[in-house]
């Protein structure tokens, strides 16, 4: 989960400003180059802290306590730092630039300080997990980030009183000098939010940190010049003369030319303690917005910026804008009641507009309406700290005290809601109802300010007030939004949801289509299905390295998805499965709706259940393993992506027996350059590696086999083994025959170096470069599985081992392997054939099936076992079923069972089969068509509805 501190209140704003609240008089103080370091000073706090949560995150661990911690820690200092400095400028020896400039180097220096702390932290952690429960150690995370980043959070937080008391020398300018300062620094920020992206991209984390500190420290250094320039009475803009502080004792009162209530009395009483809620609903509908977006955005590092920078946008433009304009009939503290019950509202219209946007089927229209609702909150969430500054603003000799207490209460608000949000809010009661929440404080905050601090009440407007929130109410409860939402944001056509389970990484969804086919989701990600195709990868990714491991007794699964996974991997009997997953409520959900896939394979006795990020587990644990996979993954999300980096793979080799082998899913369709990238990442660790791309079901999904020691597979063992586990599991799938598996190996150790040696770019912690790459035309795709497919299998037989008596099968299996190849050629034309055909309606593609088969049938002609060519052959027929207007009844029979001979896992076709046969009556092939349902799709409605 990605959470900001966008929220709390880090000011800021252009140059032009007035003394008064009236927006036409310049204020003395807010110069133009005061304003630009503060802008400065808001992008470099941004950066900090984007990269102290990405690094701290690679280095510790992508789980939710380690971002919570950083993000906390971050916070509770801003909260910290703005407390005590707003005391200390205020002080009788006051120079609030001088500490100003010192603040910044201060936060150049600490932060430099905890970025090399950050490099052996790692250390400090694995001496904590070997000594400490997991549990405990989840909270002494929290402690070493608060160590680590508090001392410059603490030192950024100061920064806000520090340039307020500097450059606010009336107390008629307070909300105007307030209002732009905190635009200009947000302002700063949101433009940090983007510029993260390139950074990242053209020089990775580690030197974008140091971008930061360089930023930090230019700013510290001319506030230091300036500071010295007034103290011998300079003026460093003759448009802007420096102003003669007011004795002390002498200034005016927070009364004065305010047009509002002082900082005494129920007005002041109520105001802060509102504010701080304000502050945990700020960051409590960050949290929810960022957690909804995934479904749109999916999550990756460039939606993140996005959603921030917007964020930050229309913090910065409320503030300004408000610091400009009061309506001419509202109060501040009015319009602060009124500001508070337009972000309860529009809290509680956000799902039910989503919803039904989303219904629409416009994927960028639902964007456009999330940003522009995320947009109108901000505004309101920006307007919210001018309005508090002028209400709460005491005498003008103690404006640093009150900036401080206003930023420090609101901060702290704001960590509660971070924390609480994530942490209990969303995993007790649901995001839905988080939401629910959020907006109802929201209300209770402006009844509550309204009720004890406007005097008298505006009976109309409290009128206005609740029947505006008794709508929004009833919209609210009158239907699930959220659960529509997912469904029309994060599913294909057809699917419902019919199950799901919050907790504070993400939700986890089971959805179902009309004929019983299931999908798990772990937020926007697809984490497994029951479709054939993606069982057959799944089967075929666990027997892969299995069988190229001549006695695999210890296997490492990274990842759970629906399980079925761990279940093929269970038929080899190892003496240890150890399975490390990220979400605590991705198992129990597998288990619950997709046993019949996975046969509860977590609970055996061999089995051992890590609940932690993968790539964090791997660095953290002592054991070795013989076999390390993670599950196929969808190259979306920055935690799948975690496990394609060249420290990952580093690891992985490290925690390997002799012998062992390290298995990496490459999906080609993910991206031609983000799979070479891969590759080349992957190769520089394991340089004896095999490519293995399969033509099935899938024909651009391959995988990477790394070896510890050499490449070499023992064939005598990898037969036996075939035989007494592999050939019974593959069958149904078409993948029962040696020369098939053979003849998949695209690639060895010299051919995967030389490709290597072309791709400029590896994928590494600190410069995820996968992140940024684009995807790439399908047709580019094509070409490549062409040109891979195209290499000769002959090398395979170099690393293939067998004692003298086995000579002969090998020299069998040889001629075999090099007529799938050819067959593999044919199947490639066909291929492309229907490509150039394009899409066209079943029953034209029907018309032409015997052109448009030619290619496959040439392929079994020349090897009749292909399962690629069965299965698209296969394919092309079974359209029979899909055929508007029907076939004949006998001639669409005639197609499908000549479809089903080709493509035994063809669903449609097994069941309109199944439904043909019932209405004739013929129970008994009717049965049969049944229990072949069964077998490829547990879960059919209609194998499930006719015993």
């Amino acid at each position: 989960m990605r959470q900001t501190t966008a929220t709390v209140l880090r000011p800021p704003d252009p140059p032009d400003l007035p003394t008064s609240d009236d927006a036409s008089a310049p204020v003395p103080g807010l110069r133009p180059w005061v304003l630009r370091l503060f802008f400065l000073s808001g992008l470099s706090g941004i950066l900090f802290q984007v990269l102290w949560t990405r690094i701290f995150t690679y280095l510790l661990g992508g789980t939710t306590q380690s971002v919570s911690a950083v993000i906390t820690a971050f916070m509770l200092g801003l909260g910290v730092g703005s407390y005590l400095f707003g005391r200390l400028v205020d002080g009788p020896a006051r120079r609030p630039l001088l500490l100003y400039g010192v603040l910044e180097l201060g936060v150049a220096l600490s932060g430099l300080a905890a970025f090399y702390a950050f490099q052996h932290t790692g250390a400090l952690y694995e001496a904590l997990y070997t000594r400490a429960p997991q549990a405990t150690v989840k909270w002494l995370v929290f402690l070493i980030a608060f160590v680590f980043i508090s001392i410059p959070a603490t030192l950024i937080g100061g920064t806000l009183p520090a340039i307020v008391r500097h450059a606010v020398t009336r107390a008629e300018g307070v909300k105007s000098a307030l209002g732009r300062l905190y635009a200009i620094n947000s302002l700063g920020s949101s433009a940090g939010a983007i510029l993260m992206l390139g950074l990242v991209w053209a020089i990775g984390y580690e030197a974008s940190y140091h971008v930061a500190l360089l930023l930090n420290s230019v700013t510290g250094i001319a506030a230091l010049v300036m500071a010295r320039r007034e103290a011998r009475g300079e003026s460093t803009d003759a448009r802007y003369p420096h102003p003669v502080p007011l004795p002390e004792g002498e200034g005016r009162s927070g009364t004065e030319g305010m047009g509002g209530p002082p900082a005494q009395g129920a007005s002041a009483r109520v105001l802060l303690p509102a504010f701080a809620l304000s502050g945990f609903c700020a960051l409590a509908y960050e949290v929810i917005w960022f957690r909804t977006l995934d479904f749109l955005l999916l999550g990756k590092l460039a939606t993140f910026a996005c959603v921030l920078s917007v964020y930050l946008l229309g913090i910065s433009l409320g503030s300004l804008v408000l610091s400009r304009w009061s309506p001419p009939r509202l109060g501040e503290l009015q319009l602060f009641v009124l500001f508070e019950l337009l972000l309860g509202l529009l809290g509680l219209i956000t799902l039910p507009v989503l919803s039904l946007v989303s219904g629409l089927g416009q994927r960028p229209l639902t964007i456009a309406t999330a940003f522009l609702l995320l947009f109108g909150m901000t505004l309101l969430l920006g307007g919210l700290f001018p309005l508090a500054g002028k209400l709460y603003a005491g005498p003008l000799r103690l404006l640093g005290r009150t900036v401080g207490n206003l930023y420090s209460a609101n901060t702290l608000g704001s960590v509660l809601g971070s924390c609480l949000t994530g942490f209990v809010l969303i995993p007790w009661v649901g995001t839905s109802h988080a939401l629910l929440l959020t907006a109802g404080l929201n209300l209770v905050i402006a009844a509550s300010v309204a009720g004890l601090a406007l005097r008298p009440l505006p009976r109309r407007h409290l009128a206005v007030g609740v029947g505006l929130a008794a709508v929004g109410l009833v919209g609210w409860f009158s239907g699930d939004w959220l659960t529509r939402f997912y469904e029309r944001a994060g599913l294909r056509p057809g699917f419902h949801i019919i199950a799901q389970s919050e907790g504070s990484l993400q939700p986890v969804l089971v959805a179902e289509d009309a004929h019983g086919e299931r999908v798990l989701m772990g937020g926007p990600f697809q984490s497994g299905e029951t479709v054939p195709a993606r069982r057959q990868t799944q089967r075929l990714q666990a027997h892969l390295p299995m069988l190229v491991h001549s006695a695999p007794r210890r296997v490492l699964e990274i990842g759970y998805g629906v399980g079925e996974l761990a279940r093929t991997l269970q038929l080899y009997e190892p003496e240890l499965l150890h399975i490390a997953e990220l979400d605590e409520h991705m198992i129990p959900m597998a288990e619950q709706y997709f046993e019949a896939l996975n046969e509860k394979a977590s609970r055996r006795a061999n089995v051992r259940v890590d609940v932690m990020d993968g790539r964090h587990f791997l660095k953290m644990s002592p054991d070795t393993y013989d076999v390390i996979m993670s599950d196929s993954m969808i190259l979306a999300s920055e935690g799948s992506l975690r496990l394609y980096t060249q420290e990952h793979f580093r690891e992985a080799r490290r925690h390997l027996n002799p012998g062992g082998v390290v298995l990496a899913w490459l999906p080609l369709n993910a991206g031609t350059t983000k799979a070479l990238v891969i590759l080349k990442t992957f190769q520089e660790i394991f340089p004896q590696s095999l490519l293995w791309l399969p033509l099935g079901l899938n024909t651009q999904e391959a995988f990477l086999i790394g070896f510890r020691d050499e490449a070499r597979i023992d064939w005598e063992a990898w037969r036996e083994k075939f035989e007494r586990v592999a050939r019974a599991d593959l069958e149904g799938f078409g993948w029962g025959d040696p020369a098939v598996f053979f003849a998949s190996f695209r690639a060895g150790p010299e051919r995967l170096a030389e490709i290597a040696s072309r791709v400029p770019l590896i994928n590494r912690d600190m410069n995820p470069v996968l992140d940024f790459l684009p995807q790439d035309p399908s047709r580019e795709i094509a070409a490549t599985v062409e040109r891979l497919v195209a290499y000769e299998p002959g090398f395979i037989f170099e690393h293939l081992r067998a004692p003298p008596g086995g000579q002969e099968s090998l020299e069998s299996l040889r001629a075999s392997v090099q007529r799938v190849h050819e067959a593999d050629q044919h199947f490639l034309k066909g291929v492309a054939a229907l490509d150039a055909f394009g899409a066209r309606p079943p029953a034209e593609v029907l018309e032409n099936a015997e052109s448009l088969t030619a290619g496959f049938r040439e392929a079994l002609e020349v090897y009749p076992a292909h399962p690629a060519a069965a299965v698209w052959t296969g394919q092309v027929l079974g359209l029979a079923a899909r055929v508007e207007p029907p076939l004949e009844p006998e001639r669409t029979r005639a197609l499908l069972e000549e479809a089903l001979r080709h493509n035994p896992t063809d669903l449609a076709a097994t069941e309109a089969l199944a439904r043909l046969a019932l209405q004739r009556g013929a129970q008994d092939e009717a049965n049969k068509y049944l229990a072949r349902l069964r077998a490829l799709s547990p879960y059919s409605r209609l194998a499930l509805e006719i015993p």
